[in-house]
């Protein structure tokens, strides 16, 4: 079935770019010695209602015992640090200078039960 494969053939696609993401932040973070910060994590334990959990051990379960919630903040952190240093040219290649990064929301998106 032609749906079929071009659904498969998507799926394979955001796999392939999730995976090679996932490296290239991984890697960004060891060369600059980027890494999560435990307050943050911390904080968002603490409010585990407000990702819309009924306690933190719930939390924590659907967060791959926090592994998930550490990933995000370091990608975050990542994230940050290329805002920092990063060098912003426009369509003339002209250097824009930018006087703050844009935030990054520290929301953690779990998978619903239902999936």
């Amino acid at each position: 079935n032609n749906t079929y494969e071009n659904y498969e053939a998507l799926q394979d696609d955001q796999i392939d770019t999730t995976i090679r993401t996932d490296m290239i932040f991984a890697q960004i973070a060891k060369n600059e010695n980027i890494t999560w910060d435990p307050n943050a994590y911390e904080e968002l334990l603490s409010n585990y209602s407000s990702q819309g959990y009924q306690s933190k051990e719930e939390f924590l379960q659907n967060t791959n015992d926090g592994v998930d919630i550490q990933w995000v903040l370091l990608c975050n952190a990542v994230i940050d640090y290329m805002m920092d240093n990063a060098v912003f040219v426009d369509p003339d290649g002209n250097t824009v200078v930018r006087a703050t990064p844009t935030p990054v929301p520290t929301t953690v998106v779990s998978p619903s039960p239902e999936e």
